[in-house]
């Protein structure tokens, strides 16, 4: 047993690792991103595999991704990978999917969150009442007694989808018009100088497949949070990406965490359906 640690791959380590994991149904674990490697080797072969990376708002709590070669298994090596990270880094606190069979074994160390997969067909595009939905987040906002709109588009190179405000001319309120209501105006209380109406104020970014694709980054300027901006960027992305008929094959589907309960009961109002779920433990 030789169990080597070593913050960078050099080609020959890479393609060890890549072997390693053809071994293990081409399960790609982290490397390379300017943490530690754990490598244990048998007669100069590699057999056993463990790296991680700490969390975005906690860099003491990490993710471990580790491999195993399959004769190799059973046999202890994981735990002697894990047991030399955390000599390594006693301060650090490990996790992993470690799996519903290991979820109740001696190396579980207890629950930490769950992360979702989430989906949203065509199906259920088609069972929505836009109107309601339009009718009910069509509305203005007046920040420092000017009216802005708030309208939606993708980007020049449709890899982001993008919400902002456009100023329009305050004498369109009027009582009489039948078209803008006093009912549908949002009064912000915040100052405008604190936001940049240059720049977009609640933003995606999509992640194009052959046959779905990703939402990902999804996020509101924090002055304005709670005023449905969230439910409504969604809402026009989700319309105007099924509207296209080229998309009805192609579901929008995304990740969140347990931890994210905001975002969550987001995805959830706007209709995505849970798919899937992974748990992860302490180890």
């Amino acid at each position: 047993m030789n169990i080597k640690v070593i913050d960078y791959l050099d080609e020959n380590l890479v393609n060890e690792l890549y072997f390693l994991s053809s071994c293990c149904d081409d399960y790609e674990p982290f490397f390379n991103l300017g943490y530690e490697h754990f490598l244990y080797y048998d007669n100069n072969k590699l057999v056993g595999f463990l790296s991680y990376l700490p969390d975005e708002n906690c860099e003491n709590v990490c993710e471990v991704t580790a491999l195993v070669l399959p004769n190799y298994r059973k046999n202890g090596v994981f735990s002697v990978l894990l047991n030399t990270a955390k000599k390594h880094f006693p301060n650090f606190k490990f996790y992993g999917n470690i799996g519903k069979m290991l979820s109740n074994s001696s190396i579980n160390k207890g629950f930490y969150f769950s992360e979702y997969f989430m989906r949203f067909s065509y199906n259920d595009f088609l069972s929505i009442d836009w109107k309601a939905i339009f009718d009910n987040y069509s509305k203005l906002y007046i920040l420092e007694n000017k009216v802005y709109e708030l309208s939606f588009d993708f980007s020049d190179d449709d890899k982001y989808y993008l919400g902002y405000f456009d100023e329009i001319d305050s004498s369109t309120l009027d009582g009489n018009n039948d078209t803008i209501s006093h009912n549908n105006i949002v009064k912000l209380n915040i100052s405008i100088e604190n936001i940049d109406l240059d720049e977009p104020v609640c933003v995606c970014s999509l992640d194009y497949q052959i046959s779905f694709t990703n939402i990902y980054g999804v996020f509101t300027e924090s002055l304005l949070r709670n005023n449905g901006l969230g439910c409504a960027l969604i809402y026009n992305l989700i319309y105007d990406y099924f509207d296209n008929n080229d998309n009805s094959n192609k579901p929008l589907i995304l990740n969140v965490s347990s931890t994210n309960t905001n975002a969550f009961k987001l995805y959830k109002k706007c209709g995505f359906k849970e798919q899937n779920r992974i748990d992860y433990y302490y180890i």
